[in-house]
């Protein structure tokens, strides 16, 4: 039965320990990959694609920090995720409960991904982790989510709808850069999240609808970053249906029924 059937595999496995290096990270070689890590981490992650077209990463801690280059064979220091190279071969990304952190560069360039959910295990998402997803259109993050870190979700050109949620504190430089079809934001932050430099640059916030929470449209229009949106809105009960509705698209999809195939 499709969806049973695995293509590739592997482990992340790593202890906690000290490190004096340059900030705070340790370089470390496993398995013909480098991987940075903050040096008191630890994980116990296994990933898999599946004949679904689906990636599952599950386990318990962090998904280290990797690099990537766009001429990685002009540049020593490419050492991207371990599934960087079967990256044509997944359309659904699914993080599983129990993953801390989403590291730098974890699913740079996954071109042919369109929907991804991050878990309520997460706090935080990392420089560049989705970068250069360009067929990405949903994007679920769960409500532990902190920070939103530089050039995350940038270049993902056909993400056209977005729910932050209100754990959200930070959204780092260029955080959605050139997301250009995006048309709707839903913000449940009663304040308005400190944002980096152009986290929204290359997009059209003329036609681009964002939504908060009706008493904090005020903090939102005088805040800087959020006021370049020309069209702040309350969200409303049929927000929430349509979010609701929308979720239940997500759980009838073959992403998340591949689970119950099992």
């Amino acid at each position: 039965m499709s969806g049973k059937n695995i293509l590739y595999e592997g482990e992340i496995k790593l202890e906690k320990k000290h490190c004096t290096s340059e900030y705070g990270k340790i370089y470390e070689y496993n398995k013909n990959t480098y991987y940075r890590r903050k040096w008191d981490t630890e994980s116990d992650i296994k990933w898999t694609i599946y004949d679904n077209k689906t990636i599952i990463i599950k386990g318990n801690g962090v998904i280290p920090d990797y690099q990537s280059f766009d001429n990685p064979e002009e540049n020593a220091w490419f050492y991207p995720s371990p599934w960087y190279y079967y990256r044509d071969c997944y359309n659904n990304i699914i993080i599983e409960n129990g993953i801390t952190s989403i590291g730098d560069y974890s699913f740079d360039k996954s071109k042919f991904a369109t929907s991804v959910i991050i878990p309520n295990s997460v706090t935080n998402i990392g420089n560049h982790s989705f970068r250069d997803c360009h067929n990405l259109q949903s994007i679920i993050i769960g409500n532990s989510v902190e920070t939103i870190e530089s050039y995350a979700f940038c270049k993902c050109l056909n993400l056209t709808y977005i729910i932050i949620p209100e754990s959200v504190k930070y959204i780092e430089y260029s955080a959605f850069y050139l997301c250009k079809s995006l048309n709707e934001i839903i913000n449940y932050a009663t304040e308005p999240q400190k944002l980096g430099e152009k986290v929204f640059r290359g997009m059209d916030k003329t036609k681009c609808v964002l939504k908060v929470p009706y008493k904090s449209i005020e903090k939102y229009k005088n805040s800087e970053g959020w006021k370049e949106f020309e069209n702040i809105k309350p969200i409303k009960f049929n927000c929430v249906k349509s979010f609701i509705t929308w979720v239940k698209k997500l759980i009838t999809s073959k992403l998340v029924l591949w689970k119950y195939q099992k």
